[in-house]
């Protein structure tokens, strides 16, 4: 239960910084930005889920509870984001045409996310030392595969939808084999 607490935190603290940074470096890798006069921080100002950030955060700080009536319309809508996003992600899936897929390109990214950021984790833990079950949940962080909401945001900003779909789904397939091995070597 601790375990599961600590990866909430890691969670939002990604999800801060992934929809912040990430929507950032997204919208200023846009090829819309080449088609229009597009701008990333125009963009990244229209963007509702960074306001529900700001709110959420605000809320919490300010313990504020939200209203049941508005609570439950919340909840369904969060409920259907996952599917939503599996559904995107299966709809980019079936138009990629896998042999214009630079596989060098693919097999550097995922060697680096399935493999070397669990190993760079374990390193700096060899040097730094934190809670034991705060490493372990930071290392198996580290391990999984790209997450599938990073497929919405290379189809909404045009930053090749089709590799960064790749990489998601190469990813999700190895980590079936990589999480548990670390899993193991971890002692979870």
């Amino acid at each position: 239960e601790k375990a599961f607490s600590l990866a909430i935190i890691v969670m939002v603290v990604q999800s801060v910084l992934m929809n912040s940074v990430g929507l950032f470096l997204a919208a200023n890798g846009s090829s819309l930005r080449e088609e229009t006069s597009f701008s990333p921080w125009k963009k990244l100002l229209t963007m509702p889920v960074l306001y529900s950030l700001i709110l959420g955060i605000l809320f919490q700080l300010l313990h504020i509870q939200i209203p049941a009536s508005l609570d439950k319309p919340i909840v369904m809508l969060s409920d259907a984001a996952i599917p939503i996003i599996m559904l995107a992600l299966g709809m980019q899936l079936a138009r990629i045409e896998f042999n214009k897929v630079n596989w060098y390109e693919l097999s550097v990214i995922t060697f680096a996310r399935m493999l070397l950021s669990p190993a760079i984790a374990i390193l700096i833990f060899s040097f730094v030392s934190l809670d034991p079950l705060l490493e372990k949940v930071l290392i198996i962080a580290a391990a999984m595969p790209t997450a599938a909401n990073i497929t919405l945001l290379s189809i909404q900003f045009k930053t090749e939808p089709d590799f960064v779909s790749a990489v998601t789904f190469i990813t999700t397939i190895l980590s079936m084999v990589t999480v548990p091995i670390l899993l193991v070597y971890l002692g979870v």
